[in-house]
Formats: structure tokens, C-alpha cells, sequence
């Protein structure tokens, strides 16, 4: 590999890596030592930076891992509602197990049916009239599908001039009834209503008038029936995990319980722990609340100018120094290499992407008028946009 790429994805990695101990330590420094028993700083944070270290992730893995708990990380840079798309992140997680159930229902419901369809419809699809004497089965046209594969004239709906022929299934042979596979094509375009009634009549040709039931059923238990039953299942799942039942007192929403919690662990961090208020006198007490106030206040005076001028300024820097590096020519670049960074490329603009959706659906026009969402994070995903076109482009013009 080119040393001079090696030396400048060292530096970089090096960076990287300081500026993550950096957010890491100011965030102890202002959460105090409650943060080490947060299980998702625990498994987003301290967990990240050991693995980049000890396990040989360099730049690449960062600015993939990076957006991964960006969230987490947003919050701490202050980034307005951050919190509450944590929550609706997790909603949205609680939706998707649901729906996961519902697919598995679909799924066995189209295997039900799709035993019936291959037992009733095997090979129907295969037959049609074909021009008598072509050698090369040359299919009469208009397309006809014929109920056997008798004589000139033997099959139903083929002329003289023809004869019915098994041919082979059509869209190259990825539509039948024959398999499993192929027969959920069909179902689920009967459920969909796309492109079914091609079907339906192919069958119409070949088999009792009764049998066409199956088309009607399967449309009204998978298109009408089950597909509803998603959407209810869905809407309730997403509502309940949007709404938290405190006794006594009214249904709070996860921003609302998100702040909850937060205040709870600050009054925890600043009050003593005391089994016994007996033990501490008036005095000793009074001076650990003035000196813990001391304390306090510094901390917070120290993550108030971290979070506002210096943290901001070390991501927003950071991230343009990676975006530069893996804009670089993949000239010098082993094949692997430059797989490995149009991958992370399209990964870290499809989460970007996301990050910037999610906000907008949250604040509206004002996320890109944000305090730390600001015109750099929107240059950065359409810059993103730019370099993996240009990648595709100069890829497919590549003698």
C-alpha cells in the first residue's frame, strides 16, 4: 500500500481515537461515577474505545462505529431532542419485533396455501400451444396455456396449427406452481394485486372452474385479512411503547420520562449516601455540601464550555478529516481496500442520512437551524452523496 496513505490513515486514526477519549473522559468528568454503571455507555462507549484499540479497528471501523451510537453521544454534545430520538429509536424497535411476528404468521399462511397451489396447479404454467413442426418450439402468439401435451389440436384453446407443449415455465422458468420457491412469487403478488390475473386465467384454461377459489381466499386472508392485522398490531405496539403508565398521575411521554430519569441520577450524584442520617453531624455535613457545591459547580462550568465550544469543534473537525481521507484516490489502494472503504462510505452516509430524517421528523425545518445540528452536518451527507457518485461513476468508466 502507498506509505504515504498508510501515514496519513495513522494520523487520522490517532486523532479519532483522542477525540473519543476526550468525549469519553469530559463525560465522566460531568455525569460523575453513576455513568460507570450505565449499561449503554458501558456498551457504546468504553466498549467501542476497547475494541478500536485491542481488537485492531483503525479509522474505518471509527467513522462506520461512530454513528452507531451517535445518538448516545449527541445527547452529550447537546444536540436539542437527541434524547428523545433515543426513545423513538427504541419504539421503532419494538414495532419492528412485532412486525417480525407478523411476517412469520404471513409466512406460514402462505405455505398453507402454497401446499394446496403446487398439489392442484404443478406444471400448469409449463404448457402452451406451440407452432406444429418448429423445431425450435416456437410459441404461437398470442400467448395460449393449454390443459396436454397431446397432438395438433389436442390441447385446449390451440388450434390446428398447433400443439401443446411443456416448454418450460415463464420468466425464465421463475414462476411456476412446481416449487415452493417459485409459487411464492405468485402468492405474494396475489396478495400484493400485481401482476395476478395472468395467472388466474393461465389456470382458467387448465383446470376445474372450482379450483380457482384459491386466488379469491389467498387475496382476502393475506391481502385484506393479514395486512390489516400488520398495520393494527404495528399502530398498537408503536402507541404502547410511546406511552408509560405512572401510578398515581398521567401517562408520561418517553421525553418526558427521559428527563425523569435524568434529573433522578443528578440528585443522586449530588446528595451523600447515608444508611444512618444519625452518624453525620450538622457540621460535617454542611462542609461536604460546600465543597461538593464547589465541585459541582466547576464540573459543570467544565462540561458547559466542553460541550459548547471545545467537543463541537474536535467532532466537527475530526469527521472532516475522515471524510478527506476516504475521499482520497484508490489508486494506491489494494482491491480489498477499496471495497472496504465504498462499503464504510455508503454506510456511514446511509446513517447521516438517517440522522438527518429522523431529526427533521422530530423538529421540522429547524434541525437544520439546530445548536450542533448545523450547515456542516447537512454538507457533510450530501458531500457523502457526492464522493460515492463520483466513486460509481469513475468505477464504471474504468477500462
Amino acid at each position: 500500500m502507498n506509505t504515504t496513505y498508510d501515514t496519513v490513515v495513522n494520523i487520522v486514526d490517532g486523532v479519532t481515537l483522542g477525540i473519543y477519549w476526550i468525549e469519553e473522559a469530559m463525560y465522566v468528568l460531568a455525569g460523575g461515577s453513576i455513568v460507570l454503571m450505565d449499561v449503554r455507555w458501558q456498551a457504546n462507549g468504553l466498549g467501542l474505545l476497547v475494541a478500536t484499540v485491542f481488537m485492531g479497528f483503525g479509522v474505518f471501523g471509527l467513522t462506520t462505529f461512530r454513528l452507531i451510537p451517535g445518538l448516545r453521544v449527541l445527547t452529550f454534545l447537546g444536540i436539542p431532542h437527541a434524547a428523545d430520538l433515543m426513545r423513538k429509536i427504541d419504539i421503532i424497535a419494538v414495532a419492528s419485533r412485532c412486525l417480525f411476528y407478523c411476517c412469520l404468521l404471513l409466512f406460514l399462511c402462505l405455505c398453507c396455501y402454497g401446499v394446496f397451489a403446487i398439489h392442484w396447479f404443478r406444471t400448469d404454467l409449463s404448457r402452451r400451444c406451440v407452432v406444429a413442426g418448429n423445431a425450435s418450439y416456437e410459441i404461437l402468439l398470442p400467448v395460449t396455456y393449454c390443459a396436454n401435451a397431446t397432438s395438433a389440436g389436442g390441447g385446449s384453446n390451440c388450434p390446428a396449427t398447433a400443439s401443446c407443449q411443456t416448454i418450460g415455465n415463464p420468466n425464465f422458468g421463475f414462476t411456476s406452481f412446481d416449487e415452493m420457491l417459485p409459487a411464492f412469487l405468485i402468492m405474494l403478488q396475489t396478495i400484493t394485486h400485481t401482476g395476478w390475473s395472468e395467472y388466474l386465467f393461465a389456470i382458467m384454461a387448465q383446470e376445474d372452474f372450482f379450483l380457482l377459489g384459491w386466488f379469491p381466499a389467498l387475496m382476502f386472508t393475506g391481502g385484506i385479512v393479514l395486512l390489516s392485522l400488520f398495520i393494527v398490531v404495528i399502530s398498537v405496539a408503536m402507541y404502547t411503547a410511546a406511552q408509560v403508565r405512572v401510578p398515581g398521575s398521567q401517562s408520561l411521554s418517553y421525553a418526558e420520562l427521559c428527563s425523569l430519569e435524568e434529573l433522578e441520577i443528578q440528585q443522586e450524584a449530588a446528595l451523600p449516601t447515608r444508611q444512618n442520617s444519625s452518624s453525620y453531624s450538622t457540621t460535617t455535613s454542611a462542609h461536604k455540601q460546600g465543597i461538593r457545591k464547589v465541585w459541582t459547580r466547576a464540573l459543570e462550568a467544565l462540561h458547559s464550555v466542553a460541550t459548547s465550544a471545545i467537543l463541537p469543534r474536535l467532532r466537527d473537525a475530526g469527521i472532516l478529516v475522515v471524510v478527506v481521507v476516504m475521499s482520497l484516490p484508490h489508486a494506491g489502494m489494494p482491491a480489498w481496500l477499496g471495497d472496504l472503504v465504498w462499503t464504510t462510505r455508503i454506510i456511514c452516509f446511509t446513517f447521516f442520512a438517517l440522522e438527518l430524517l429522523i431529526l427533521y421528523c422530530d423538529m421540522g425545518y429547524f434541525a437544520f437551524t439546530a445548536d450542533g445540528w448545523n450547515l456542516f452536518d447537512t454538507l457533510v451527507v450530501f458531500g457523502e452523496l457526492v464522493l460515492i457518485i463520483i466513486d460509481g461513476y469513475n468505477a464504471a468508466h474504468i477500462s
